[in-house]
């Protein structure tokens, strides 16, 4: 999926020191783990819908998502000079996910199972 290679780019880049702005968003760094997979979960959550796949939903939305957010996390720890591991970043992906999983209740409760008539 691209948002997840999108992901992927953005999170293994070598953070580039700058000057802290004048205007500086206590938090950013979180609220955009957080918006970008919440993303994720919801364009997975479309795909899955398009296809109407009945399963469980917990996992593809949020088990997944945060699987691969904590993976991110440990290769930017390990891996990426000038990049580290957080756990706090890993919170905020998995709770993106998460609230993507809680809106989507009411769609999921919706769909049906693709018939087996004979």
């Amino acid at each position: 999926m691209l948002w997840a290679v999108v992901i992927l780019a953005l999170l293994m880049i070598k953070k580039v020191p700058v000057e802290p702005p004048e205007f500086k968003v206590p938090g950013l760094d979180k609220i955009v783990h957080f918006g970008l997979f919440f993303v994720l979960s919801f364009l997975i959550f479309f795909e899955q819908r398009s296809f109407n796949r009945s399963e469980n939903w917990f996992p593809v939305l949020v088990v997944y998502p945060a699987l691969y957010g904590g993976i991110l996390e440990i290769i930017q720890w390990g891996l990426i000079e000038g990049r580290s591991g957080d756990w706090f970043d890993l919170l905020a992906d998995t709770t993106g996910a998460l609230l993507v999983f809680l809106i989507t209740k009411k769609g999921r409760s919706r769909m049906k199972p693709a018939s087996t008539s004979i």
